[in-house]
């Protein structure tokens, strides 16, 4: 069992290089936390490294320069410091 304090979860494509959300749900985000972070989507360096390794889950420091100032900045906004992410291919 992992705790959190806040979630983001949901289903989505990519689709021109950036993921398209079909669904998603905020536990304990803000409702404009989707809005800021579809403003920098295009910089997320989450995505790959997550596309990289399918079916396991990538952690990513959010404080980290490393990681961009996108998410830095997402991160700072809103609180957060990791994210933990994972996706598993759709079998044909």
């Amino acid at each position: 069992m992992l705790a959190f304090d806040s979630a983001w979860w949901g289903r989505a494509a990519v689709i021109d290089g950036l993921p398209e959300e079909h669904s998603s749900y905020l536990h304990h985000l803000p409702p404009g936390y989707l809005a800021d972070w579809q403003s920098i989507r295009h910089l997320d360096v989450t995505v790959a490294q997550v596309h990289a390794k399918p079916g396991q889950a990538v952690i990513i420091d959010m404080r980290d320069p490393a990681n961009g100032t996108a998410l830095n900045w997402l991160g700072q906004r809103h609180g957060l410091v990791y994210r933990f992410v994972g996706w598993r291919p759709l079998k044909n």
